[in-house]
């Protein structure tokens, strides 16, 4: 299995259109919280899905840290640009 990650700004209506077309769902979207040293959640969080081509083993993880905040890095490091 290939995992291709996407750094994207609307994980659920990219998620719903990729499903619409016939990937298959392997984690739907799920919001992942930043919990502080006391174990409270910030308010900070990642969203993330995984969908697979209905023609191969070749995953995509869509991924959005846009409401990270300080935490972004923590959560998954930068990607590199293709282009």
């Amino acid at each position: 299995v290939q995992d291709i990650a996407f750094s994207v700004d609307h994980v659920q209506s990219i998620y719903s259109q990729a499903i619409d077309n016939g990937a298959i769902s392997i984690k739907s979207p799920t919001k992942l919280y930043y919990m502080d040293k006391e174990n409270k959640e910030t308010g900070y969080y990642v969203e993330i899905a995984i969908v697979q081509s209905p023609f191969s083993d070749l995953v995509h993880s869509l991924v959005d840290r846009s409401h990270a905040g300080p935490f972004r890095e923590q959560f998954f490091p930068p990607f590199q640009k293709v282009m």
